[in-house]
């Protein structure tokens, strides 16, 4: 709006704030009269819709829940409305209005558009990589609680120091686990590689915990004697085997969060050049409604009244 401030004149400013919400009014059908006044408040509306793209851009690629897909494609609408008006009276060629630039400035807003067409293809794969962090974030707390019963159960029964140290190691394992969900939900290049440390992470926790179950020779683990720990690492593996399933999820949506996030930093890059392009159409309407009023102050001057 600042800009706006420096470069309209005092009279159309005032104008597009009392023709605030009635854009829907402007928008409808031709306009004979050529009103600098009326494609002027098409181009403000626009210019306020576009401007909304890039948060609701964003809030749908960190979204947990389908509303806020549903208000990107609510703003989404309302700029492709209003582009299509300022375009229907851009094409009348009114004489000396900037019917050019106006059908510029509207052929433009397909590109922010198809921004948001990437990020509303991606809708289920946000949806489902949320709901699986969710899950990830809430199963990690019990696993944490299982490895160290499971830990003291060892070092009561008198188990080898190598046992203890594996199983102590779990727990810092299971630490990443909660901190990596959500670097992939953030999307972006780190969102796959996070990812990939997540799958080893958690295949390594099962191998572990197999191990101590049956014995591991890849991994030095001989099985657990003592029937209460064995008891608790069979438990604790069988978690495992579902926050498996978890894992599986968030990485096979993965890559498709790196375009989701590209599509959000799009919109953050793209709506401000839109937003210097509207205020400079608005200036050249200013300037039509000022030649406007000085035209219509010479005819009166001319034709004084009795």
């Amino acid at each position: 709006m600042n800009r706006l401030f420096q470069h309209l004149s005092p009279a159309l400013l005032l104008a597009l704030t009392l023709a605030a919400g009635n854009a829907a009014r402007a928008a409808s059908g031709p306009d004979p009269d050529c009103d600098p006044l009326r494609a002027a408040v098409l181009v403000n509306a626009l210019r306020a819709e576009t401007a909304a793209l890039p948060m609701a851009g964003r809030l749908a690629a960190e979204a947990k829940h389908g509303e806020a897909f549903d208000a990107l494609r609510s703003d989404a609408g309302s700029v492709e409305r209003l582009a299509e008006a300022v375009r229907e009276f851009a094409r009348q060629g009114c004489p000396g209005l900037p019917s050019k630039e106006l059908l510029r400035l509207a052929d433009e807003s397909p590109d922010l558009l198809d921004d948001v067409a990437q990020l509303e293809r991606a809708q289920q794969s946000v949806l489902d990589a949320a709901e699986a962090a969710d899950t990830l974030a809430a199963q990690v707390p019990a696993l944490q609680a299982a490895t160290d019963q499971a830990s003291r159960a060892l070092v009561e029964s008198g188990a080898e120091a190598a046992q203890v140290y594996l199983a102590t190691r779990m727990l810092s394992i299971l630490e990443r686990l909660r901190s990596g969900s959500s670097r992939v939900i953030k999307g972006g290049v780190g969102a796959v590689s996070a990812a990939d440390t997540l799958g080893r992470d958690v295949a390594m926790l099962r191998q572990t915990a197999e191990g101590f179950v049956d014995g591991s020779a890849a991994l030095g683990i001989k099985a657990v004697e003592n029937a209460t720990a064995r008891s608790q690492f069979e438990a604790l593996r069988s978690r495992l085997t579902t926050t498996q399933q978890v894992v599986d999820t968030l990485l096979r949506q993965s890559s498709g969060l790196f375009e989701v996030q590209d599509a959000a930093d799009s919109l953050w890059l793209s709506a401000p050049a839109f937003d210097s392009a509207a205020v400079d159409v608005l200036r050249l309407l200013d300037a039509a409604l000022a030649a406007r009023a000085a035209s219509a102050a010479e005819q009166a001057a001319a034709c004084p009244g009795p």
